[in-house]
């Protein structure tokens, strides 16, 4: 297909790839190639020709072009990787390791292969100085690797299944913007062999392929990004549909149905919509899927209550009739976010006798805290606190309650300052009378969580 007129082949050579993330980062800042040159005093028509990729300009120059176009280290990173190419003492090593570079763990479909490859340069370069997530280049990522759910293979799988549960454990405990940087480069790994791998069992890939998309949409959504995760949540489904493993199946819904409850407004119909699918793909069979899909629901119906709602006691006995009904082997799974413990179950509950209100709330929230003890992650430490601050403001210990989250929040290091501890802390402000919101502590939180 002909490439509109202007536009850059990026596949064309390592000097067009860089010319496209020039001109991409500059039309992205509304600059004219004109507006450009006087930012980084340097004529237009010379970036114009960078963009080309009739040349690759100078390392001062692509500083100052970094800057200008608040790329934040992205054109920087890339630079250096691709002048490592460009310094071949003669065109046939040049075009030898261009040619390796297209090939080393790709396959050959050619542009494909260096927009991937520049979807993940920016993406962990950007990571790695902390700056505002790439989302256009996770969406080339996703979107490769949704067309190649649908195409290959047969043999063992257990390094993918490991490299999957790995993540299933990471998700909860590393900062969110880390955590997706590795994801990403493991997702473009899966997408490779699904498509050039016919000797691994295509079933168990789409498998894994469906695991790690949807920890990247837990991730995304820890960073607040909820419409890029809800890509990546309609993706993991198509992945976990054509591995036709039913309880992965009913866990990617289950459990989108439950994160999609911490969104700043969340859309309760799609919660109990993902919730009511859980259920009808489980057919009554017990699953960590369906147990994520029920606290899900009962999450959004306490926060946001419609109609004639159940008691405290009830949504908490059927709670407990789920967790009782779970297999061994979700129950014994202590690591890894597909596991069902007695831990978490019984920080699950204190979660929903705190939203609910339960006379037990205050026991339960407290017992767990101690259960969890030293060895809790920090985001666990904080929402515990949290939990126990609704407890103490709904007791009439507002000061005490307001200030105890306030310090919890400013505690956590910024990386860890996720959207579900976010969503505790609103919590915390719903629960705050009035009379008690003009409090120091309250206008403090308010302003942190804003």
């Amino acid at each position: 297909m002909a490439r509109p007129p202007g536009e850059v082949d990026p596949s064309a050579s390592l000097s067009h790839l860089f010319g496209a993330n020039l001109r991409h980062w500059r039309l992205l800042r509304g600059m004219s190639l004109e507006t450009a040159g006087e930012r980084i005093r340097t004529a237009g028509a010379v970036i114009g020709r960078w963009e080309r990729g009739e040349r690759l300009p100078s390392r001062d120059a692509v500083d100052r072009l970094d800057g200008a176009y608040g790329a934040e280290g992205v054109l920087i990173a890339l630079y250096g990787f691709l002048r490592k190419g460009d310094t071949g003492k003669s065109a046939d090593m040049k075009r030898k390791f261009e040619g390796n570079l297209a090939t080393a763990a790709l396959p050959k479909n050619g542009g494909d292969n260096d927009m991937e490859r520049r979807t993940i340069m920016q993406l962990l370069a950007t990571l790695g100085t902390g700056a505002t997530l790439p989302l256009d280049a996770l969406e080339t990522l996703r979107t490769t690797f949704d067309r190649a759910v649908d195409s290959a293979g047969e043999h063992a799988l257990e390094d993918w299944e490991q490299i999957a549960y790995q993540h299933a454990y990471d998700i909860r405990v590393d900062p969110p913007t880390a955590l997706i940087g590795k994801l990403a480069v493991d997702v473009a790994d899966v997408r490779h062999a699904l498509e050039a791998r016919p000797d691994i069992e295509r079933g168990g890939l789409q498998r894994v392929g469906a695991q790690l998309a949807a920890i990247m949409a837990m991730a995304l959504a820890e960073t607040g990004e909820f419409w890029e995760a809800r890509r990546w949540w309609r993706t993991a489904r198509v992945a976990a549909d054509a591995s036709g493993d039913l309880d992965l199946r009913v866990w990617v819904r289950g459990r989108n149905a439950l994160v999609e409850t911490g969104a700043p407004r969340p859309a309760v119909t799609s919660v109990l919509r993902l919730a009511a699918e859980a259920e009808h793909l489980a057919g009554g069979r017990p699953s960590v899927g369906l147990a994520e899909a029920w606290f899900g629901r009962s999450i959004v119906m306490a926060v946001s209550p419609a109609g004639a709602a159940p008691t405290p006691e009830e949504v908490l006995g059927r709670y407990d009739d789920i967790g009782a009904a779970l297999p061994a082997e979700v129950t014994g799974e202590h690591s890894a976010i597909w596991g069902w413990p007695a831990q978490r179950h019984a920080n699950s509950r204190a979660t929903l006798a705190v939203l609910l209100g339960a006379p037990t709330a205050h026991e339960e929230v407290v017992r767990q805290m101690e259960a969890d003890g030293s060895g809790a992650d920090l985001r666990s430490v904080a929402t515990g606190v949290m939990r126990k601050s609704m407890c103490l403001i709904s007791a009439s210990e507002a000061p005490q309650g307001l200030t105890d989250a306030v310090d919890a929040y400013t505690r956590l290091p910024r990386e860890h300052r996720t959207t579900s501890i976010t969503w505790w802390a609103r919590q915390v402000m719903r629960t705050t009378p009035e009379q008690a919101r003009s409090l120091p502590a309250a206008e403090e939180l308010r302003t942190l969580t804003a």
